[in-house]
């Protein structure tokens, strides 16, 4: 007759290991959403931007704008980064109001969020 009765801890074992798969599932769900998130890159600060060095383009295809890939030419207005790279002006602008970094070094402007 002894055996024919359920042992009360084998009961609560299930249950908690039934608690504890809960848990790492909530876990995994939460690492998932962590990965999912894309950070989105801050734009460069006004103020670093303002403080680019301006000049114009002295010669003719010596230099190619990584950002559209065109040729320099003589009289482009460029924009030069701390980082002493150039780009024309307008195309690094633009890229600045989406990126705080040089497109070729990842050299980093401050922005205005620290």
């Amino acid at each position: 007759v002894d055996g024919d009765l359920e042992d009360p801890t084998e009961d609560m074992t299930e249950a908690q290991e039934e608690m504890d798969l809960a848990d790492d599932l909530e876990e995994l769900a939460d690492d998932d959403a962590l990965f999912a998130y894309e950070a989105v890159p801050a734009p460069a600060s006004k103020g670093s931007v303002d403080a680019l060095e301006r000049k114009k383009a002295e010669e003719n295809g010596q230099n190619t704008c990584v950002v559209c890939q065109a040729e320099v030419g003589r009289g482009d207005c460029l924009a030069r980064m701390p980082c002493s790279h150039e780009f024309h002006e307008g195309c690094i602008l633009t890229w600045l109001r989406q990126a705080h970094s040089c497109p070729v070094c990842r050299h980093e402007l401050p922005t205005d969020d620290y």
